[in-house]
């Protein structure tokens, strides 16, 4: 279910952009996203394979919010507000990653 979602979420992610930034910076991207993905399969151990996969997720997040903030529609309108916001909502998400790691930490060990 994983590999189908993120699949269909890189291709609607890869067509939106490619609809507002072009086909190189598009491709760029994508071939970052890639390469990253590819790095993160090619682990030989367990240890080295959470590393690259926690990896792979940093990068597709960082990928993600840079082809959301990079030419947004209606960019002039909400041009004033989007740092703000953006700021805001990875406050929120690092303040819940934070909390669920202590949570899994203090009950796991």
């Amino acid at each position: 279910v994983d590999v189908i979602w993120a699949a269909v979420v890189f291709m609607a992610s890869n067509i939106d952009f490619l609809c507002r930034a072009g086909f190189l910076e598009t491709a760029c991207l994508s071939s970052v996203a890639m390469a990253s993905f590819i790095f993160s399969g090619c682990s030989t151990t367990w240890p080295q394979w959470v590393f690259r996969h926690s990896l792979w997720h940093v990068v597709a997040g960082l990928l993600g919010a840079y082809g959301a903030l990079r030419l947004p529609p209606e960019g002039a309108a909400i041009s004033a507000s989007l740092p703000w916001a953006f700021a805001g909502a990875l406050a929120v998400y690092l303040a819940c990653v934070a909390t669920c790691l202590a949570a899994a930490y203090g009950v796991c060990g």
